[in-house]
């Protein structure tokens, strides 16, 4: 794009609209491949757009669920020829799936992913769900392995503003410290109090506590 950087965030919106862009909607996390070998030896990354009901194709939703990529790059020149593959996209809650992706990791087996609501159907507790990888970088049926639980979680909608819910975010493989399987991962509890002490004063936060925990799935 010549003179983006002269362009406001609308303006720019237009000129790419006009070329063409693929309209991914509200990209989110990356990792790269670990399952060396496969796909004919080229470097992958994987990525996912947590999905809205804003960005429109035609008077359409984009991608009102969110998405989950896979980008295989040449080694050789990692800017030209890539072949972008869609890999899985959400149906929403209300088809029993997973929805909203958010942050994501890549083990040697499969790939974990996080969900963090953003469509006001989203109806149920946050869940981390695990994608096997296939031999060809395609990925297996999902299975939810984890929910997130809050006590103001309130069964019908999962809003910041309701204080009805946490987040689940930033999950890491951890197999080459804690051994095959294993996952690190936080949780954002947006509404949770906590409290720490500086020097000889112990400070009161009203909210944005959390927490870090560890996962261990055999076989992902």
């Amino acid at each position: 794009m010549p003179s983006a950087a002269n362009l406001s965030a609308a303006d720019l919106q237009t000129a790419v609209d006009q070329l063409g862009a693929f309209k991914f909607v509200r990209l989110e996390d990356i990792d790269y491949a670990k399952h060396a070998g496969t796909l004919g030896g080229k470097p992958s990354v994987y990525f996912v757009d947590t999905g809205n009901n804003f960005a429109l194709c035609g008077g359409q939703a984009c991608d009102p669920y969110g998405s989950i990529y896979r980008l295989d790059l040449d080694a050789a020149d990692p800017t030209h020829g890539a072949r972008l593959v869609l890999l899985a996209r959400s149906r929403g809650v209300a088809a029993g799936d997973w929805a909203s992706p958010d942050n994501i990791a890549v083990g040697r087996q499969s790939l974990m992913l996080q969900e963090d609501p953003a469509y006001a159907e989203f109806n149920r507790p946050e869940r981390i769900w695990n994608f096997q990888i296939h031999g060809d970088g395609t990925l297996g049926a999902p299975v939810a392995v984890a929910e997130l639980e809050t006590e103001k979680f309130t069964g019908v909608v999962c809003a910041d503003a309701a204080h009805a819910c946490w987040g689940s975010s930033g999950i890491i493989d951890a197999s080459s410290w804690l051994g095959e399987g294993t996952w690190v991962f936080a949780v954002q509890a947006h509404t949770l109090p906590f409290s720490y002490q500086d020097g000889d004063t112990r400070v009161e936060v009203s909210a944005e506590g959390g927490q870090l925990l560890y996962l261990k799935l055999p076989g992902s």
